[in-house]
C-alpha cells in the first residue's frame, strides 16, 4: 500500500512538471508548441578579414500569435555590413550587441533574417550568439524560443577563419551591390604561388543579398591539403564552390593562371567529367555546362584560361 502511494506521488509530480514545461511563462523557459530559432554560417571557413554572412529562420509552430518578437545578437572582433529581414524591423546597437524588435509572429509564421559581418584579420574564429525571446497572449512572462536546447533561447554559431596570407585558398562572403563581383585567390603568379584562380560572378536576382564563395587550389588526391609554397601539383584541381543558378547568357567566368610546364599551351582542362571543349565549338547548354573561352600567354612562361560554366566544379589541366 506505501508503494502504491509512492508512485502515485511520483506520478503527479511529472504530470505538474509537463503542464509547467508547456505553459511555463519564466525567462529561459520553452514552449510547447516549438518556437524554433535556427542559424547557419557560410562560407565555413571564411577567409581572414573576408565576409561571414549568418542566416537565420524565426519559426512559430503553435497556434497563438507571438507578441513582442525580440532578435538579440552578439558577434565580438566583427563589424556588421549588411542586414536583411523578410519584414522590416527596428534594430539597435549597444557595443557587440545587435537587439532587434520583430513584433509579432502570427501563428505558423516564420521570419527570416541574414547579416553579413566582416571578420577581423587576425582572429582564428567569428561566434554569433543569438536568441529569440517574445510573449504569447496576456502571459506576464518572456518565452525563449528552441526548446530543449542546451543554450536557451538561441543557436551559438561559429565560423573559423582561414589565414589571409593562403595562396591557395580564398572564402568569403560576395555581395553583388547591385552588379556582380569579382573574387580569386592571389592572382600575382611566381614560384610561391604558381597559379591563381579568380571568379567573376554575375549579379544573381534570385540571391539578391549575395552568396558565400569558396575557391580552393588543391593536390588531385589530397583534396584537404595545398600545394605547398613553390610547388605545382600534378593534376592540380582547383575547387571553386559557388551557389548554383547560373544561365547560359549569365555564367560563372573563372580565369586560372596556369605555368606553361614546358609545354607551348597547357595541357587540356577538364571539369572531373573529361576534357573540356572550346565555347566556339561547343557552346553553354545543360548538356555542356562548361567549356574553355580562351587561352592566352601571359608573356611569362605563364597562360591564362577563361572558362565559362553553369556549374560548380573542381578544374584541373594535365
Amino acid at each position: 500500500m506505501r508503494t502504491r502511494k509512492l508512485w502515485a506521488a511520483v506520478a503527479a509530480v511529472g504530470a505538474i512538471a509537463a503542464v509547467v514545461l508547456a505553459t511555463g511563462a519564466a525567462t529561459g523557459q520553452a514552449v510547447t508548441p516549438p518556437v524554433t530559432f535556427t542559424m547557419t554560417g557560410a562560407p565555413s571557413p571564411t577567409t581572414q578579414g573576408g565576409n561571414v554572412g549568418f542566416n537565420g529562420t524565426i519559426s512559430n509552430g503553435g497556434t497563438q500569435t507571438l507578441t513582442h518578437v525580440t532578435l538579440v545578437e552578439s558577434v565580438p572582433h566583427a563589424t556588421l555590413v549588411f542586414s536583411s529581414f523578410s519584414r522590416t524591423v527596428t534594430c539597435s546597437t549597444s557595443g557587440d550587441v545587435l537587439t532587434c524588435d520583430l513584433g509579432s509572429l502570427a501563428a505558423h509564421g516564420t521570419i527570416t533574417f541574414t547579416k553579413i559581418y566582416a571578420t577581423a584579420h587576425t582572429d582564428t574564429s567569428v561566434v554569433d550568439t543569438s536568441s529569440i525571446t517574445f510573449f504569447v497572449g496576456k502571459d506576464s512572462g518572456t518565452r525563449c524560443a528552441n526548446q530543449g536546447l542546451h543554450t536557451p533561447c538561441g543557436p551559438s554559431v561559429t565560423v573559423p577563419l582561414a589565414s589571409s596570407s593562403d595562396p591557395d585558398f580564398f572564402a568569403t562572403w560576395t555581395s553583388f551591390g547591385g552588379q556582380g563581383s569579382h573574387v580569386g585567390t592571389d592572382p600575382q603568379l611566381s614560384h610561391e604561388n604558381p597559379e591563381s584562380t579568380q571568379a567573376s560572378i554575375p549579379f544573381r536576382g534570385d540571391l539578391p543579398n549575395g552568396i558565400p564563395v569558396t575557391i580552393h587550389e588543391r593536390p588531385e588526391n589530397f583534396p584537404n591539403e595545398d600545394c605547398g609554397t613553390g610547388f605545382t601539383c600534378t593534376g592540380q584541381v582547383h575547387d571553386v564552390t559557388v551557389p548554383g543558378g547560373f544561365t547560359t547568357t549569365s555564367p560563372l567566368v573563372l580565369t586560372f593562371g596556369v605555368p606553361a610546364t614546358g609545354h607551348d599551351t597547357p595541357l587540356v582542362f577538364h571539369d572531373g567529367q573529361g576534357p573540356l571543349p572550346f565555347c566556339s565549338h561547343t557552346p553553354l547548354s545543360t548538356e555542356s555546362p562548361a567549356c574553355v573561352d580562351s587561352i592566352t600567354p601571359d608573356g611569362s612562361g605563364n597562360f591564362i584560361v577563361v572558362v565559362q560554366t553553369l556549374t560548380n566544379g573542381g578544374w584541373r589541366f594535365g
